[in-house]
C-alpha cells in the first residue's frame, strides 16, 4: 500500500507568513494532505482557499491547547471552563477545515502538580473531547511527547498513553505515534509500533535528535522504518513534522520517491 504524507504547516513552508500560502505552496510541492496548530488564522478564508485548491485533505488539527506558549491544559485542574470552551472552537474550526481528527495536548506539569488531580482532569477533559467529537464525526489522538521536546510535559510514556486510552474507553480515542519523541523516550521503535498499531490514528516523523528531514544524518532509519510501517497495512497519513535544516524546498528531496 502506498505511503501517504502529510505536510505539518506548523514546522514546513514557515518561510510564508500566511497560512492560505503554505496550504497551496504543499500541494504544490506534492502532498495530498497538511496537517495545522490550533489555527490562528483565518479559518473560514483559509478554508476557502483550500476548497479551492481541491484535492488537499487536512487529517489532522491540533486542538485548542492555552495561552500562547502553553502545550496544552488538558490535564491542568481548574482549567476545565476553558478546556471545553476552547474544544467547541476546535470542533467549529475543523468542520470549516473538513477536517477529520484534532490532536488534544495535555499541558506540562507545574510546580505544585497534584499527579491525582491532574490524572483526574486528565481523564475527564478526554471523556467529555471524544463525547464531543463522536457526535460531530472527529477522531481523538493523544501523543506521548518527550522531555527533549517539551520539557515536563505530562504524557511522556507510551504505555501511560496507552493506559489512558483503555480508561477513556472509547471507539474515537486514538493514539499519535510520532518517531521523534517515542525513540528519545524508548527506543524499540519496531516492536512498539506492531504492539499498538490497532490503537494508531496518526504517525508523524522527524530524524533523531536534530528533528530535521527523515533522509537526514540521525539515529533513525526511516527507509528501514517506512517499510515497517507499509507491511503492517497502516492506512492512516504520517506527518512530516519536521524542521527543514535548510529550507522547506530544499529539504522535499526524499519525498519524490513516494509521489
Amino acid at each position: 500500500m502506498k505511503l501517504r504524507f502529510s505536510a505539518n504547516l506548523g514546522f514546513l513552508f514557515t518561510e510564508l507568513s500566511n497560512y492560505g500560502d503554505r496550504y497551496l505552496a504543499a500541494k504544490r510541492y506534492g502532498f495530498a494532505a497538511v496537517e495545522t496548530p490550533f489555527p490562528t488564522f483565518d479559518v473560514k478564508a483559509v478554508g476557502a482557499i483550500k476548497a479551492a485548491a481541491g484535492g488537499l485533505e487536512q487529517p489532522l488539527m491540533n486542538a485548542y491547547s492555552g495561552q500562547p506558549g502553553e502545550f496544552g491544559i488538558a490535564a491542568l485542574p481548574g482549567r476545565e471552563p476553558e478546556f471545553n470552551t476552547g474544544l467547541d472552537l476546535t470542533i467549529e474550526y475543523a468542520k470549516l477545515l473538513n477536517c477529520g481528527t484534532i490532536h488534544v495536548m495535555a499541558g506540562q506539569l507545574p510546580a505544585d502538580a497534584d499527579p491525582d488531580r491532574m490524572q483526574k482532569t486528565y481523564l475527564s477533559n478526554l471523556k467529555s473531547a471524544c463525547e464531543k467529537c463522536e457526535s460531530a464525526g472527529l477522531t481523538v489522538v493523544i501523543e506521548p511527547i518527550c522531555e527533549y521536546g517539551v520539557p515536563r510535559y505530562y504524557l511522556t510514556d507510551i504505555n501511560r498513553a496507552v493506559d489512558v486510552i483503555g480508561r477513556v474507553d472509547s471507539p474515537n480515542l486514538k493514539l499519535l505515534f510520532d518517531f521523534f519523541h517515542i525513540q528519545q523516550t524508548h527506543g524499540n521503535l519496531t516492536n512498539l509500533l506492531r504492539a499498538h498499531m490497532p490503537l494508531i490514528g496518526h504517525i508523524q516523523i522527524a530524524q533523531v535528535p536534530t528533528r530535521h528531514e527523515p533522509d537526514s544524518t540521525g539515529e533513525l532509519n526511516y527507509d528501514y522504518l517506512f517499510e515497517l510501517i507499509e507491511s503492517l497495512d497502516y492506512r492512516g497519513w504520517i506527518g512530516c513534522e519536521y524542521r527543514p535544516a535548510n529550507g522547506t524546498e530544499h529539504g522535499l528531496k526524499w519525498l519524490k520517491r513516494y509521489l
